[in-house]
């Protein structure tokens, strides 16, 4: 009887990811500069430690808004619409996102669910893999869970930071590209007895 209890208790306790969790872990995932926090941002946020330092970048880099009321709920679950309108604020700091007038059509039952304000971002995310939904949804609303966050992150830095680009390969006037992931498993010179 005990073991189906202490799993609920272990299940719970896991729960879905915070917003300061996935900021924290953001931010461990690109390239910054060491800061300290100076002020506080939001009321609900210490001054110092990793939530800290990771708020007070992604305020500096207008990745986080908060909630409006002075305070960012660094203990409330993230819901799959923040996550994608951060990653998306990330990646205009960066240039990237959509230039000029685009449509193409969120080809799932519940897109009419996703907040004005996340629309742009949740179309980002899905058309870059970095989220994806299935026949039922793409659930705007519904939270992402820590095991998630890894996919999440590696996709993210596929397709926003480049860190697979592929090789382009030009030879006797052909050009082809091999995605950056397996760029390594070429032989970049012919064997000594090739003819």
């Amino acid at each position: 009887l005990a073991l189906p209890v202490m799993a609920a208790e272990e299940e719970a306790a896991e729960g879905p990811l915070t917003r300061g969790e996935f900021l924290q872990a953001f931010l461990q995932s690109i390239e910054t500069e060491e800061m300290e926090p100076k002020q506080a941002y939001y009321e609900d946020v210490p001054m110092s430690g990793d939530l800290a330092l990771a708020v007070r970048w992604a305020v500096q880099q207008g990745v986080v808004n908060g909630y409006g009321n002075g305070k960012f709920g660094p203990d409330d679950p993230i819901t799959r619409e923040q996550l994608a309108a951060m990653i998306y604020r990330y990646a205009q700091t960066l240039g990237k996102g959509y230039q000029d007038a685009w449509m193409f059509n969120l080809d799932y039952p519940d897109a009419g669910e996703i907040s004005d304000w996340a629309d742009e971002a949740m179309h980002y995310v899905v058309m870059n893999g970095i989220l994806t939904g299935s026949e039922e949804g793409i659930f705007p609303k519904g939270t992402v869970s820590p095991e998630e966050l890894p996919a999440i992150l590696a996709q993210f830095q596929k397709a926003v930071i480049g860190t697979d680009a592929d090789l382009i390969l030009e030879n006797a006037g052909l050009t082809f590209s091999v995605p950056g992931d397996t760029a390594e498993l070429l032989v970049a010179e012919a064997p000594e007895n090739a003819e």
